[in-house]
């Protein structure tokens, strides 16, 4: 284990409200068994002992999620990370499946960042935002093989700025909800949808308006993680 990764998961346990940006793929947090299983397994191809390792811990960091006070989960999900079938179709549309369920509950709330945004200042890999019990935010950058726990101030700051930023752009959950059954629908295999969904098109989205209404109500919910 990787000792940043390890320091996230230190701070993961005692949070009280995480952001994350996920640039690549789904989250941790958010991963079905058959999409982790299907990442660890290419990581690794013969090494099912430590497969299955790497496999228990993932499980095991969602159970907070799931238990009593879970910390405030806000998910900005890039198109990209929805796109890649990981796993096949079968895996990858049980994975879809279960973020649709996810999407707006009391204590998670994804929203999508369509590709039509283009370039921005999290482009590339993965964040973590955690605000901890004292309310000091902490961040956590993560990319291929590599990850980075960030403290100081202006560092974590420059990386809340970003991700407010594409959080007032980014789809609301109902739309992210429509456009993940999209994605389910073009996977192969998967029949039409007998509820009649209107496509969704992310290019007509090519000048957002940021909702600042909706922005700042959500934020007042996540324990203070941001800062002005």
């Amino acid at each position: 284990m990787q000792y940043g990764y390890g320091l996230l998961l230190d701070h993961e346990r005692r949070a009280i409200g995480i952001k994350e940006y996920a640039g690549v793929l789904i989250p941790g947090l958010l991963q079905t068994e058959g999409y982790a299983r299907a990442l660890f397994r290419v990581t690794a191809a013969r090494d099912e002992a430590w497969q299955e390792e790497q496999l228990a811990i993932r499980m095991a960091r969602q159970t907070r999620l799931r238990g009593e006070n879970p910390p405030h989960h806000a998910v900005l999900l890039d198109e990209a990370a929805i796109r890649r079938p990981v796993g096949g179709p079968a895996v990858m549309r049980e994975q879809l499946e279960y973020l649709i369920a996810m999407v707006e509950t009391p204590w998670c709330v994804i929203q999508l960042l369509p590709f039509s945004y283009g370039e921005h200042g999290l482009l590339g890999g993965a964040v973590h935002l955690l605000t901890m019990p004292d309310n000091r935010t902490v961040a956590y950058e993560e990319s291929s093989g590599n990850g980075t726990m960030m403290e100081a101030p202006d560092r974590v700051q420059r990386h809340v700025r970003h991700w407010d930023r594409l959080w007032a752009y980014a789809m609301r959950p109902q739309e992210t909800a429509a456009f993940l059954r999209q994605v389910i629908e073009e996977l192969p295999g998967s029949t039409a949808s007998p509820t009649g969904t209107a496509p969704v098109d992310p290019l007509t989205r090519t000048t957002p308006t940021p909702r600042t209404d909706v922005f700042n109500v959500r934020h007042a919910t996540l324990g203070g993680m941001s800062e002005a």
